[in-house]
């Protein structure tokens, strides 16, 4: 449950980051009035901000602050600038654009997904919940997470047993029925 300090910090990240990106819209505007050249720079500008929107609830789950998120948006800006890139260009579509918001947020939570269980644990910002339990490090997967495997490593345990034996410590307990 939220505190009343988490809410608002969680509506404080947002509102900054709409703000910024209705300003940024209303200025970049304009570059539409150039041919070929204006629009694509009308998307890799507004692009950049808007998949950083997208992850910005995402953000505040995982308990990052503003500056974190900042941090974390910065450190992998090409994908960012990418995923961003594609967003706006199909939501300029006309009658495309009717459904790409809807299929931008759940790209942008599957992209959110991906990041929860693909990513090097200790790279991560938050790598106490993505780091194996002591358990797994026994079992010698210390590199639970990792895209890459090996014929001969053992392959990461099923999202279930994730659950029922509760492999992230620092996560809230499951509460069994």
């Amino acid at each position: 449950q939220l505190t009343s300090s988490t809410r608002t910090a969680c509506i404080k990240s947002f509102l900054i980051l709409i703000i910024f990106r209705v300003i940024l819209v209303v200025l970049t505007f304009p570059l539409n009035l150039i041919p070929i050249i204006g629009t694509m720079l009308f998307i890799y500008i507004n692009g950049y901000y808007y998949a950083w929107s997208l992850h910005c609830r995402y953000f505040d789950l995982i308990g990052l602050n503003f500056a974190q998120g900042k941090h974390f948006v910065e450190e992998n800006r090409s994908d960012y600038i990418r995923f961003g890139i594609v967003a706006v260009s199909f939501e300029m579509i006309p009658f495309l654009n009717i459904i790409t918001p809807i299929t931008n947020v759940i790209g942008s939570a599957i992209w959110a997904c991906d990041i929860e269980r693909f990513k090097e644990p200790l790279s991560h910002p938050r790598s106490y919940l993505l780091s194996p339990s002591p358990a797994l490090i026994e079992q010698g997967q210390i590199d639970y997470g990792a895209m890459k495997y090996e014929k001969d490593q053992i392959s990461p345990p099923a999202y279930q047993d994730v659950l029922e034996n509760n492999m992230y410590p620092s996560a809230p307990p499951n509460e069994k029925q």
